[in-house]
């Protein structure tokens, strides 16, 4: 599975500031690293519902607490990846904030708040039963 970059290529000249004032393992880093990653992983996941690809950023021990659902990224890929690329899905809004994110979407199943838990990059927790978007 994915793990956090070490590797730093500015793309944008904000980032190469960002980069020449900000110490490498400093915490606005590692967050600003991971918010960057979470946006990858919302474009994989909601909008080219590449589920296969998406799931490279989750952690093979991660902890669903869906009572209806088992821990582990394998079982829910092979849950979700024989259907996800059918799904036609709307994209409300995501929010990413320390270590946690959210996204909220309509597909076939109705209207879903996912919550993770981040760490060292990648997906370590999810929430989907009754949450709801942050309002700050």
């Amino acid at each position: 599975m994915a793990k956090l970059s070490t590797a730093r290529q500015p793309g944008n000249d904000w980032e190469a500031i960002f980069r020449a004032h900000e110490p490498e393992n400093s915490s606005l880093a590692i967050e600003w690293e991971t918010e960057k990653r979470f946006n990858e992983f919302a474009d994989l996941f909601l909008v080219k519902k590449d589920v296969y690809k998406a799931f490279e950023y989750i952690l093979p021990e991660y902890i669903n607490h869906n009572p209806l659902a088992q821990n582990g990224a394998q079982y829910a890929l092979d849950l979700l990846g024989p259907i996800w690329g059918n799904q036609s899905i709307t994209v409300f809004r995501t929010k990413f904030e320390g270590n946690m994110s959210w996204l909220n979407y309509k597909n076939s199943f109705g209207e879903i708040v996912d919550r993770y838990r981040w760490e060292d990059g990648c997906i370590m927790e999810h929430w989907d039963q009754g949450e709801e978007f942050p309002t700050t």
